[in-house]
């Protein structure tokens, strides 16, 4: 299967190295393709991400800006189904595509910096082995949708300060724009660019040219609508953002969890470096050691500051008690990193070498697809919640229920978070999402469109406010049914879930 994928992947070139670009694009179809595949067996038995169907529940309510995030990867969401059915593997064709469309952007990026062609193809192979380019990815929300849009925002700049071109200035603002309207984190990725010009040998040309001010006025006046909306409703985004990184237990545990989620965020980097290393063939210690004079060599400091910069600025973060990290803020911070490498390796990666480098980008995903039904049964059998999950089943019986009671298509539908975020992706009507039980968060629903339209409530048995604030919302006696679901998959048997299914039918 191994010697199927590559053949099919790169054609007689024997991993396409020296043909360049359209084995690039056979590789990266083959990788998305198979990832697709498997991801949709390994979670055959569960609905989609929850941040995944959160981003459908806001994007298919079109807002300016969202109780917990800014909105771009949201619309995104929802463009992307207007065009795909809503399913399962639609939504993991969804997070690839995002990969592959950064991918494409680390390529591009690659191009800047003379790269012999085995070398290039490595800056990107290599990502692809890494989780945040793979199973990470696989849950689209507002961290992996920064895969695709940081490259390209870095591509923008390099060619702005390079070439100091009118055209790529414009787009930076415009990228940067779009990164910070997909989550305010991108912050740091902008701050590196500011270093990056700093230490750049055409700082000077660049400041006192107009092309970064005209960056700065795109990315303001394409901000300024989530801005005033913000604004308006008194900053939610904002508050969120503050709670999470207030979160923890004072700056003891802020600064050691930055130590410890930074040293698992370098550890995420093994599989390509002992790639690199055993590619290296018998001189790989002499290589090793004669490395960090080739990288200060070779690697201009500019592209340190902007390959490394997020990564530090989020410990930083941590350390000085301004923020509490988690791994996840590390996903979009890898793209450079590569390149970075292949640079500072210069010349040493052959046509051969690169070969025996590409080989875990070649395995892992047919290596994805022969062990998805393993993984798929053991959720399953072991009872793994968050992957064997019956929400979305639970969805389609609720909405049973209120045929039979109220007739009609279901208008909105709440209750505990996973459950109404399943019924409003799954069920064909696609109902509006109540968050929380909470109209300032939900803006798209009223208390009078509960009175017209009613409304479905699938409460989890241990979330005991559910059905309170249900009634506490509507202000009116619902129909109570209790309902249980259970996931199989291959003769496994998973945990039973419990409900109770809250019917709140139209009272005008």
């Amino acid at each position: 299967m191994i010697a199927s994928f590559c053949h099919l992947a790169f054609g007689r070139a024997r991993l396409g190295l020296p043909g360049g670009q359209n084995d690039l694009y056979r590789f990266l179809a083959l990788f998305a393709g198979a990832y697709v595949v498997a991801i949709s067996i390994m979670r055959w038995p569960s609905p989609a991400w929850n941040d995944m169907l959160e981003a459908w529940a806001w994007g298919s309510r079109l807002q300016l800006g969202y109780h917990k995030h800014p909105p771009f990867y949201s619309w995104v969401t929802y463009a992307w189904f207007q065009i795909f059915p809503r399913a399962d593997w639609a939504f993991y064709l969804l997070s690839m595509t995002n990969v592959v469309v950064g991918l494409l952007g680390v390529w591009q990026l690659s191009g800047l910096f003379a790269l012999a062609s085995p070398a290039r193809v490595l800056s990107v192979a290599l990502l692809t082995v890494t989780p945040p380019y793979n199973l990470m990815a696989s849950n689209y929300g507002a961290d992996t949708a920064l895969l695709s849009i940081w490259p390209w925002a870095a591509y923008a700049f390099v060619r702005s300060i390079s070439e100091r071109s009118t055209r790529h200035a414009v787009l930076f603002g415009a990228l940067s724009a779009v990164a910070l309207l997909s989550k305010y984190y991108s912050i740091v990725l902008l701050a590196s660019c500011f270093a990056a010009a700093l230490l750049h040998p055409a700082r000077d040309a660049y400041f006192t040219w107009y092309g970064p001010y005209l960056s700065i006025a795109v990315c303001t006046v394409l901000c300024l609508p989530h801005v005033w909306w913000a604004l308006g409703e008194g900053a939610p985004t904002v508050q969120y953002a503050l709670e999470r990184m207030r979160a923890g237990r004072g700056w003891p545990y802020r600064a050691f969890q930055g130590l410890a989620v930074g040293a698992a965020s370098v550890v995420v980097l093994a599989v390509p470096i002992a790639a690199l290393v055993f590619a290296l063939g018998r001189r790989r210690v002499s290589y090793i050691l004669q490395a960090p004079r080739r990288a200060f060599r070779n690697v201009p400091l500019w592209l340190y500051a902007l390959a490394l910069g997020p990564g530090v600025l989020t410990v930083l973060l941590s350390l000085v008690g301004v923020a509490t990290i988690i791994l996840n803020f590390f996903i979009p911070n890898y793209f450079l990193l590569p390149l970075v490498i292949m640079l500072g390796i210069g010349g040493l990666f052959t046509t051969r070498r690169a070969q025996t480098a590409m080989l875990p980008a070649v395995v892992f995903p047919v290596l994805a697809i022969l062990t998805a039904p393993v993984i798929a049964y053991g959720t399953v059998a072991l009872h793994i919640k968050e992957t064997g999950d019956v929400t979305a089943d639970v969805a389609r019986l609720a909405r049973d229920i209120w045929h039979r009671e109220v007739g009609g298509p279901v208008h909105i539908i709440g209750g505990s978070k996973s459950y109404a975020l399943a019924g409003a992706f799954y069920l064909p009507e696609a109902p509006k999402f109540l968050s929380n039980f909470s109209l300032h968060e939900s803006p798209w629903i009223s208390k009078r469109q509960i009175r017209r339209d009613g409304m479905l409530v699938i409460c989890e048995r241990l979330d005991s406010r559910c059905p309170a604030d249900a009634r506490a919302l509507t202000k009116q006696s619902p129909k109570v049914f209790k309902a249980s679901a259970q996931r199989s998959f291959v003769g496994a048997r998973g945990e039973r879930h419990d409900v109770t299914i809250l019917v709140i039918p139209p009272t005008d």
